[in-house]
């Protein structure tokens, strides 16, 4: 067992499964967002893969966000958005990128991840059909490609970086001017960083490459998109990862340099590893506090319970929220994104037939001012009703208008690329 394992705390209620509850609080919803609530890219389709699949806030363009999805099945597009939900036309004209439209070369059914550049630009994974690599994509502030970056058409092939190994890049994060993936080469876990003229970094790993089992021997995964954390000119690559032992796997949050070394000034040795059984989904930094956020799920004897747990900077426990402990959730299911805004904590999850959206106070405590009494209340659909379907781990806070964004798809006569706004206002 690795040293500093997150324990659970004790005085949280055996789960529940939801279905049995006999009063159901609904999540407010910001009706003055978009459509009554719902912004929908398109029109509805028999295709379920139709979805909004990720949601970015935008750093460069204050309380705009970028959407990520599918439309019509095949079509995967890049939206940006105003504040109050209306496609921006600064964008494409339209507010709206269709990929399909970049290349006609290329056969693109759907793409992997975009962040964005301090200057604006959009970055943006896709896996070409036609050979099965993967292109990294510029994109201009006003939606058109670079064609400065990659050999004057916008795009490079990441395979080249790898002699076409079997190579697979996840989610990536930008920091000033390089771009940082996590991914797997030869079924291995590897971090690969690309500076912004779409070179690898020579300073990082080897040629760009690190291979995280030099550092941790039985690492199998490193998972989702590498974060940035600075404290004064103190800068970290905070990744999440998961390795297994002969009953189950451990998942750990790691703090990387930018040379691609563990942080021995980090939890311990550059690692806080969580008790097994703890499921990380993901995590946030929150500066206004200098936390990291951390949750998912417990799985225990078929029991899926979400879970709670925050680290300071130098990866120890915060002692304010729950003593340090893990806070667990009373009804069975997870959280699938939870965040730090306007000192409180908010988030949403996934529960068998429905989502619900969840407002904490800092010490571990639901806030009961956020759906009374409960803090937490349903904003989806229910089981297979018409409505609004949470379809992936992404979501977003905007804090000047205190909404909660989170990414999805509408069902009514078909399906609908959509975003719901829940109401932070209470």
């Amino acid at each position: 067992m690795h040293p500093n394992m997150v324990f659970f705390a004790q005085t949280q209620h055996n789960p529940r499964d939801y279905q049995g509850e006999s009063q159901e609080l609904k999540a407010p919803i910001d009706v003055t967002y978009a459509d009554k609530g719902h912004l929908h890219i398109g029109e509805p389709t028999a295709d379920p893969r139709n979805a909004v699949s990720q949601i970015l806030a935008s750093n460069y363009y204050p309380e705009r966000t970028y959407l990520r999805g599918v439309h019509n099945g095949t079509k995967p597009f890049i939206a940006r958005t105003l504040k109050d939900g209306e496609l921006d036309t600064s964008f494409n004209k339209t507010g709206l990128v269709y990929l399909t439209d970049l290349s006609t070369v290329f056969d693109y059914h759907s793409f992997s991840h975009m962040a964005e550049d301090a200057e604006g630009h959009i970055l943006l994974t896709m896996i070409d059909r036609t050979q099965g690599f993967t292109h990294l994509w510029k994109l201009k502030p006003n939606g058109k490609p670079d064609t400065d970056f990659g050999s004057n058409n916008g795009y490079i092939i990441l395979n080249n970086f790898f002699n076409f190994k079997d190579i697979t890049l996840y989610q990536f994060t930008t920091y000033k001017n390089d771009y940082i993936f996590s991914g797997s080469l030869e079924n291995a876990p590897i971090l690969f960083v690309l500076t912004h003229e779409g070179v690898p970094r020579q300073s990082f790993g080897k040629l760009g490459i690190l291979k995280m089992q030099d550092l941790i021997p039985d690492l199998r995964y490193v998972i989702g998109a590498p974060k940035m954390l600075e404290v004064g000119e103190k800068v970290r690559i905070i990744i999440y990862t998961r390795y297994f032992n002969d009953s189950s796997s451990i998942n750990g949050i790691a703090a990387l340099t930018l040379s691609g070394a563990l942080d021995q000034r980090f939890a311990d040795n550059g690692v806080y590893w969580s008790k097994p059984g703890i499921i990380i989904y993901d995590f946030t930094l929150n500066n206004a506090s200098q936390r990291i956020t951390v949750h998912g799920q417990v799985w225990s004897e078929g029991t899926s319970t979400p879970m709670i747990y925050r680290l300071d900077y130098t990866g120890k426990p915060a002692k304010e929220f729950n003593e340090g402990r893990v806070v667990l959730f009373p009804i069975e299911g997870a959280w699938d994104y939870m965040t730090e805004a306007d000192g409180k904590l908010v988030g949403y999850g996934s529960f068998f037939d429905r989502g619900m959206a969840v407002r904490y106070r800092l010490d571990g405590q639901l806030d009961t001012t956020f759906v009374p009494p409960n803090g937490y209340g349903v904003f989806t659909a229910i089981g297979s009703q018409p409505g609004f379907y949470g379809n992936s781990h992404s979501a977003t806070v905007m804090p000047e208008s205190q909404r909660l964004l989170v990414a999805g798809r509408e069902i009514q006569t078909g399906s609908t690329p959509c975003v719901i706004a829940v109401s932070l206002k209470q």
